[in-house]
């Protein structure tokens, strides 16, 4: 039987225009019509209206709302094969955030506070940081009814942050902006964009919906992935540190159409997971209502004919994010009630244990020194082009068995 969950909770009006997504699709886009972002009550069959109250605890809120609940009609699932080992809690709407949200992230460093985008497409746009309640075995379970702290807003030249948030090597923030098809970029410490990249010269077609660092481990590791919201396309980049700590984004280098469905995030899954025997990716589409997962090349790009759908009925998926501490996906939702899911049942990654033994020991230390000032190397941890003291920190930091 497949894993099924309420899909109910507020539901507040649209805040910026969106554009123009595809309602229907036949592998050619724009065939059979289109809608604009914010006329989806009319357009979106996942749309409900606005409820009169907010929750006033979301911990409680989340904890109420276990994936064995009885769903309504409109009850997000996880299908056959994955619904047998994979599982989802509904965490609710984040207290103090405003809607609709966007992208998020839980960084390595600070695992306990998830970092996600509000107002999403609009001029007001911020990046929040929300706090996380976790139980004893570390997995998410709520998040903090206490009001969050403001990281930096994350406004584009007009729109602001949509699904895509991602953290580089030397700990800036990117994040994609909606509708201005942009990229900006925020420095540890800073409380705007310090940059702000326009995506059309750079060969992505707008307006861009989400980008991901292709993670260590995976082939092509520190490659920039990019997912256009409205041409429903991959596209595959690098980038270059530059002197002031900001970087230089390279035009593209690969679009792979996806096939219509307003693709949002992004989020790499490990090969040797329960049902992904391969190194795959997870595709959120805000369009579709779902997300799919698909198995990656030898470029870690997604191989269209093996998609799958991972999870169905979900309004308005958006961001993607790992959790550190357990591997668990999660993922926000821009209108869909405007709340955090998140996916159990994912393992950990553990990227430093580069023996794959389930430790990061010695063993793994005596290769990276093996590996020293060589590019292109399983030890390039932090996937900045050389295996070098950073990497250094990242086994040190991570000593010990893979939790």
């Amino acid at each position: 039987m497949p894993v099924t969950g309420p899909c109910t909770g507020d539901r507040e009006p649209r805040v910026a225009i969106r554009g123009s997504f595809l309602l229907a699709f036949t592998g050619m886009r724009g065939t059979l019509g289109t809608c604009p972002r914010d006329a989806r009550v009319a357009c979106n069959p996942f749309w409900e209206e606005p409820a009169v109250s907010r929750s006033l605890s979301l911990v409680v809120a989340a904890t109420s709302l276990l994936v064995a609940a009885a769903g309504d009609a409109q009850a997000q699932t996880i299908p056959a094969p994955f619904a047998d080992n994979y599982t989802f809690l509904d965490l609710g709407t984040p207290f103090g955030v405003p809607s609709a949200l966007g992208g998020l992230l839980i960084r390595a460093e600070d695992p306990n506070t998830l970092l996600i985008g509000g107002a999403a497409n609009s001029a007001n746009a911020k990046i929040y940081q929300v706090g996380l309640v976790r139980d004893v075995d570390n997995h998410i379970i709520g998040l903090s009814a206490a009001r969050p702290a403001v990281l930096a807003s994350a406004q584009g030249t007009f729109g602001g942050i949509d699904g895509g948030l991602d953290v580089a090597p030397n700990g800036t923030l990117l994040y994609t902006t909606y509708s201005s098809n942009e990229i900006g970029q925020i420095k540890p410490g800073s409380t705007g964009p310090d940059l702000i990249t326009a995506l059309a010269p750079l060969g992505v077609t707008g307006s861009v919906g989400s980008l991901a660092f292709v993670p260590p481990g995976f082939p092509s590791a520190g490659a920039l992935k990019i997912v256009s919201y409205n041409a429903s396309t991959w596209y595959s980049t690098s980038i270059a540190a530059n002197p002031n700590g900001t970087y230089a984004i390279a035009p593209q280098s690969l679009a792979r159409p996806l096939g219509g469905g307003g693709p949002e995030g992004i989020l790499f899954v490990e090969g040797g997971n329960v049902e992904f025997p391969v190194n795959s990716v997870l595709v959120c589409y805000y369009g579709l209502g779902k997300v799919v997962a698909y198995e990656l090349d030898a470029n870690s790009d997604p191989i269209l004919s093996t998609a799958r759908d991972f999870m169905t009925s979900v309004a308005g998926a958006e961001g993607a994010a790992r959790d550190p501490l357990t591997g668990d996906f999660l993922f926000s939702t821009f209108q869909g009630g405007n709340r955090v899911l998140v996916v159990r049942g994912f393992e950990v990654s553990c990227p430093a244990d580069l023996n794959d033994d389930g430790l990061v020991d010695a063993a793994d230390l005596g290769i990276l020194l093996g590996a020293w000032g060589t590019t292109g190397s399983s030890a390039d941890l932090n996937a900045d082009g050389a295996v070098d003291g950073a990497d250094l920190s990242v086994i040190l930091g991570a000593w010990g068995p893979c939790a």
